[in-house]
């Protein structure tokens, strides 16, 4: 109501019945997602743009129907991996969910869609050993080698921090995650808002040992220029790496790989070494 009632004021109030499907998706992105992360709501932005408004935006709220929606989804399939195809779909799941709580339209009609299989290509422990043998020698060579055994996201890497890094207990604890938008990187919680502490095999904490080695030797060689930023993975005056510095030292090394065994292809893209939760990287990484 309270919602409402500033529209009313602000003279961008329209009645439910009248609303069209972009005019609805503008006022939920306006109204009702200040308070996902900033990550999020520029995804949810970029679909809503690219995808939802182009589809539906002409089409009156209350009169979308889930052929609109299926129809949408299968052409999506002739241009679109399924991934993406399920994350678009969920954004519009989202919007008209939210349709339905505020009695706008009497039933969510994306529930019914049928989407494509998502598939996820099989990792094999050879794959990412070769891989690791291979990025012998990179800048980011420890930094592959402790996302492998940790399963941590790119951001929740970066953004990680020596104060996060307990040696005696054998620990590590992810409390933050480096994110970018439009202007620079900034930090926020993990993904869902959790913190969560790993107890990684040893060999790990032996990385992180080489790596606060290599970061001191780095600071000596910086002098005054040196940044105390707290990060452990950092470029060469203490400053947190760039995702795009990581992607071309993955492809670096990818490369290195495929030019040793010309028939071989790396599954793995930049940053996802790893499965998509940690407990599954770590049951099936530990015999490396």
């Amino acid at each position: 109501m309270r919602v409402a009632a500033q529209a009313v004021s602000d003279g961008t109030y329209k009645e439910p019945s009248k609303l069209t499907v972009g005019q609805w998706l503008d006022i939920w992105e306006r109204d009702y997602l200040p308070g996902v992360k900033e990550s999020t709501r520029l995804k949810y932005e970029r679909v809503i743009r690219i995808h939802l408004k182009p589809a539906f935006g002409a089409i009156r709220l209350q009169a979308i129907a889930p052929h609109h929606i299926q129809s949408f989804i299968n052409g999506l399939s002739d241009h679109w991996k399924p991934n993406t195809i399920h994350n678009v779909y969920k954004v519009l799941h989202y919007a008209l969910a939210k349709a339905v709580k505020l009695d706008y339209i009497p039933k969510n009609p994306a529930m019914e869609c049928e989407l494509p299989r998502s598939e996820q290509k099989e990792i094999h422990p050879v794959d990412v050993a070769a891989f690791l043998e291979a990025a012998k020698g990179d800048p980011c060579e420890l930094l592959f080698k402790v996302d492998v055994f940790t399963g941590m996201r790119r951001g929740e890497i970066t953004g990680l921090t020596w104060k996060d890094v307990d040696f005696q207990k054998g620990t590590i604890r992810v409390s933050q995650q480096l994110q970018t938008k439009k202007g620079g990187y900034y930090l926020t919680t993990p993904k869902n808002g959790k913190m969560r502490v790993i107890t990684p095999a040893p060999r790990v904490m032996q990385y992180l040992w080489e790596q606060k080695r290599k970061q001191a030797e780095a600071r000596l060689r910086a002098g005054s220029l040196w940044q105390d930023s707290g990060f452990v993975f950092t470029n060469e005056l203490g400053n947190h790496l760039c995702f795009g510095m990581i992607t071309k030292r993955f492809k670096k090394s990818r490369w290195r790989l495929e030019r040793r065994n010309p028939a071989f292809t790396i599954c793995v893209t930049p940053m996802r070494l790893i499965l998509s939760a940690p407990e599954m990287t770590l049951r099936r990484y530990r015999r490396i």
